[in-house]
């Protein structure tokens, strides 16, 4: 008996050793797809360059070299999208602005996959099985740069995990803390959590599930307050819906597609692929195989196919109407490892893990090329930044959006970096056109209504005569014919960098 207890514990010793090994490298792989966004200073993310002008304000709104104060205020109770400025200024405490937003990125990019792996193993599954999120990590959120929204799903799949498995007073503080610090991120984040602790009280653990609601209230609290926030803001007068056909047809690049190429597509197909031959009994095939699933198995597919119904159906507004729906159908492939289980009674089940950390290679491998590309794409506009004096009022007219490398119009709000840098005014700015940013443009600064879409029409900055108001334009031509400038244009060209032009406004007798 001695000697069977004694085995016992060496198996016992064995199976966590190789566990925490697959932890290791699950974590190694998530850690190389992500550091990309530590290492270039230009990242593919069309609205960071406003988020670090929105931060740059809350730093420097009084400082008169960077005349903020002059066009912006302060508008903190207007909005929780919060935490994610606040981290980045008090990391620009310790580091250059650009460093904090990136290590921000980094951390908002992470959260998904590391939340995905402690799902896994609240529910005690393989956390090799995490590998399978890696072609979802650099999501079409991530490409659009909403940075508030992914570190919210992110940290909503997080506080997930310290949802199920054995109930604690520690683990209840730890879910109220996260699910507050969701709801300071963006309300996304909540409603994910809701959506899933819903669907657990109506499965067959719903003693379990009524046990979490108290650690959520708190943050039920700050959606009530989201919701009032909501119902002050402007601009949801007009919706629009563009079928189902037509959502269908962009339903992968709804889910990936920031890159040129057929990269994203690859990993998305040897993901399902992966799905399929090897996690084919945790898929709802038929009545049967939907009854043989576990109870969280089955609450994952829901989830999945309410946000599937959301993308189909959703009407979203004219203005984004490709930067809503998508979200759910994000959301939804987000959930897919949840549902998955590994068979080790099939005959290939010994292969699931060289082809995970094959897939995982591929996407690292693809990810670090793609990034490396984009960065010294992006750099030729460093030259711009450093000709901007100081407090400049500048306007960018964009003619090309998306350069050779992405596949979303990444440069379209590139100026907001040289007014992160130099302060001044910027005709397109978050907080001129959006309710929900803690600074906001002063309503007593006498300047005309800039044009919407402006940033994809820049022969409206002749039409509206913004030409009195700012000092520099800031241009990104075409490669293949000379942009058709507004007239009148009283600007003559200070420096060419690239695709960048930088005109400097011509004074006369009138000004």
């Amino acid at each position: 008996m001695l000697g069977l207890s004694y085995f016992r514990q060496i198996v016992a010793v064995r199976a966590s050793a190789r566990r925490n090994l697959e932890s290791s490298v699950v974590l190694g792989f998530i850690l190389a797809l992500t550091l990309p966004c530590l290492v270039y200073r230009y990242l593919p993310m069309v609205d960071l360059p406003q988020h670090e002008a929105v931060v740059s304000m809350m730093l420097h709104l009084p400082e008169p070299g960077f005349g903020f104060n002059t066009y912006y205020a302060w508008a903190p109770t207007r909005t929780l999208y919060l935490f994610p400025y606040g981290l980045a200024a008090a990391l620009a405490q310790i580091m250059p602005l650009h460093r904090a937003l990136n290590v921000v990125v980094f951390l908002a990019t992470l959260s998904y996959p590391v939340g995905v792996v402690l799902c896994l193993r609240a529910l005690k599954r393989p956390s090799y099985i995490a590998l399978i999120a890696l072609p979802v990590v650099y999501n079409q959120s991530f490409f659009w740069g909403f940075l508030n929204f992914n570190l919210s799903l992110g940290l909503a799949f997080v506080t997930i995990s310290l949802m199920l498995g054995e109930w604690s007073t520690r683990k209840r503080m730890g879910v109220a803390i996260l699910a507050c610090t969701v709801a300071l991120t963006h309300i996304y984040g909540l409603l994910l959590l809701g959506i899933y602790l819903g669907l657990w009280l109506l499965t067959s653990e719903r003693a379990q599930a009524q046990r979490r609601i108290a650690a959520l209230i708190p943050a039920a609290l700050l959606l009530v307050l989201w919701v009032v926030l909501l119902a002050k803001a402007k601009g949801f007068a007009e919706f629009d819906w563009t079928g189902v056909s037509a959502r269908w047809s962009r339903l992968p690049d709804s889910i990936a597609g920031g890159w040129r190429g057929r990269t994203e597509t690859l990993s998305l197909l040897f993901a399902a692929a992966i799905i399929i031959a090897f996690f084919n009994r945790s898929l709802p095939w038929t009545l049967t195989c939907w009854k043989r699933l576990g109870v969280q198995q089955r609450l994952a597919w829901q989830f999945i196919s309410i946000n599937l119904l959301l993308y189909f159906i959703m009407p979203e507004l004219p203005q984004a109407a490709t930067k809503s729906s998508f979200r759910h159908a994000q959301i939804a492939v987000m959930a897919l490892p949840l549902t998955l289980v590994s068979d080790a009674a099939l005959a290939i089940a010994n292969w699931v893990r060289p082809a995970l950390w094959l897939l995982g290679a591929f996407c690292v491998l693809a990810s670090w090329s793609h990034f490396g590309r984009f960065d010294a794409e992006a750099r030729s506009f460093d030259a711009v930044v450093d000709a901007i004096p100081r407090g400049a009022r500048v306007a960018q007219l964009t003619y090309e959006r998306q350069g050779r490398v992405a596949n979303v119009p990444v440069y379209m709000h590139f100026a907001a970096y040289a007014q992160a840098q130099k302060g001044g005014l910027l005709a397109v700015s978050f907080p001129s056109r959006f309710w929900n940013m803690p600074v906001a443009r002063k309503a007593n600064f006498a300047l005309p209504p800039i044009p919407k879409g402006l940033e994809w029409n820049p022969q409206l900055f002749g039409a509206a005569r913004l030409d009195r108001c700012f000092d520099y334009i800031v241009l990104r031509a075409a490669r293949t014919r000379t942009p058709g400038l507004p007239v009148p244009f009283p600007y003559q060209l200070q420096l060419k960098s690239g695709p960048w032009w930088l005109l400097r406004k011509v004074e006369s007798r009138h000004d």
